[in-house]
């Protein structure tokens, strides 16, 4: 899963935390002990739902930031042994960037 989609999951947990406050709110306003019990129930299962995907986020960015050490110490080892300077091209700008020649040769008026 994607870091944003755990987020979102998070964040519904954290709406049904508020959703069963309100309603044992309301429930403490009526006097109704089911809805009240039902409150504190969602409100409940919405704690645990975010606690849960909050702290799978979490680990889930301390696993991508030790692949990217992972990577930078490997093309460090790379320049090392050849001398060459190695350079990652951002995806944004390797999707940008054309190689096909017929476009070139259009360009040139061919």
């Amino acid at each position: 899963m994607k870091i944003e989609t755990i987020e979102q999951v998070a964040s519904i947990g954290n709406k049904a935390t508020l959703v069963g406050g309100a309603a044992g709110g309301v429930a403490a306003f009526l006097e109704s002990n089911a809805v009240g019990l039902l409150g504190v129930l969602v409100a409940l299962f919405g704690v645990l739902v975010n606690v849960h995907f909050k702290r799978k986020a979490a680990r889930l960015r301390v696993d991508l930031a030790e692949l990217e050490k992972e990577e930078i110490r490997a093309r460090i080892r790379l320049m090392n042994a050849t001398g060459v300077p190695v350079i990652p091209v951002p995806a944004d700008i390797a999707r940008q960037v054309s190689t096909d020649f017929g476009e070139l040769e259009a360009e040139q008026g061919k």
